[in-house]
């Protein structure tokens, strides 16, 4: 189980940038990461 959320959270720092936000504020930092994740395939 483990093996697999390090798989997802892998994926969305190297494929979709979460390491670094477009945007200044802990809402708007939130909402990209709501938008990011709702676009990962699903399981």
């Amino acid at each position: 189980m483990r093996a697999g959320c390090e798989a997802t959270v892998s994926e969305t720092v190297h494929a979709h940038g979460l390491r670094q936000c477009r945007y200044h504020g802990a809402a708007k930092t939130h909402v990209q990461h709501v938008l990011t994740a709702a676009g990962l395939p699903s399981a």
